[in-house]
């Protein structure tokens, strides 16, 4: 049985999302590799998230707006939330003292998991994935390539 997934997101301007996570019976623990990196792209541009009705009428709103914080803001180094009680995982419990043992047995297993799987954050070398070149890069070079052609 399967009770744990390790992903890795990526950024269609090229920058992977260093975030990795584990869910245990039913709490889910999220560690940012880089809390700095914005998660859709940089503010005002948001590249990362395709358009939609949605996403104009939380631009709208603003940075300051907590819709717009919730979908497109700076997530932070750690994230813990009871599926059970939060399935929207709305309230982050990372900094309760009642969570203290859940988020560090969880964090322990994590990173377990990761170096034993050679995952290159884990390991000091998170760079790795941000030299990969991304599907709209990929694109643009053989767009590129087929009108050298021409």
């Amino acid at each position: 049985e399967r009770d744990s997934i390790l992903a890795r997101p990526g950024s269609f301007n090229g920058t992977g999302y260093p975030i990795r996570g584990i869910i245990r019976n039913e709490m889910l623990y999220l560690y940012n590799f880089e809390p700095r990196r914005w998660p859709a792209g940089s503010p005002p541009y948001l590249y990362d998230v395709h358009p939609s009705p949605t996403k104009v009428e939380i631009r709208k709103l603003g940075m300051q707006n907590k819709f717009w914080e919730d979908c497109y803001g700076l997530r932070p180094n750690e994230e813990l939330y009871n599926l059970n009680e939060d399935p929207d995982c709305m309230n982050n419990l990372s900094a309760s003292d009642d969570y203290a043992v859940a988020k560090s047995g969880l964090k322990k297993i994590l990173f377990e998991k990761l170096k034993r799987e050679e995952d290159p954050r884990a390991m000091g070398r998170g760079y790795t994935f941000d030299n990969y070149l991304s599907p709209q890069a990929d694109m643009t070079i053989a767009r590129r390539s087929k009108n050298q052609k021409k």
